[in-house]
């Protein structure tokens, strides 16, 4: 399994380790068949875990909730392929990152999303957060 474009962990890799290991590529695959309604249609927490982390993703064509997601023309990218048909698009380009490819938006984390929801209910409940 281990190769030029591939790293297997046979033992795994702890899920809190998750984000420093990650860091050390350039791009992380979701592999779904997306065979079912929810696998078609979802947004996997992978995407994001990816996407946080600074991978670009490659993910199937068939996930379709990921497809508003794709981009090509900013960094990190989201790529959509044909896995069963990879030979019919060049993926060398893809291999490596361009040095002038501009930043996309940070992918928001868990504590931001939950500081601005505290911050709101905190208002709305006139909550000034000493009790």
């Amino acid at each position: 399994m281990n190769g030029e474009v591939i790293r297997f962990f046979p033992k795994g890799v702890e899920y809190d380790d998750l984000p420093g290991v990650l860091r050390q590529y350039h791009a992380g695959v979701i592999l779904y068949r997306a065979e079912t309604l929810n696998y078609r249609f979802n947004e996997t927490n992978k995407l994001f875990e990816y996407l946080s982390c600074g991978l670009d993703v490659w993910y199937s064509h068939r996930m379709e909730g990921i497809r508003p997601h794709a981009r090509i023309d900013i960094c990190p990218r989201v790529i959509e392929c044909d896995f069963e048909n990879m030979e019919a698009r060049e993926w060398r380009h893809f291999l490596t990152r361009p040095a002038d490819l501009p930043a996309g938006p940070r992918v928001p984390d868990a504590e931001s999303a939950c500081r601005v929801l505290v911050a709101a209910l905190s208002k709305e409940l006139n909550f000034d957060g000493k009790d």
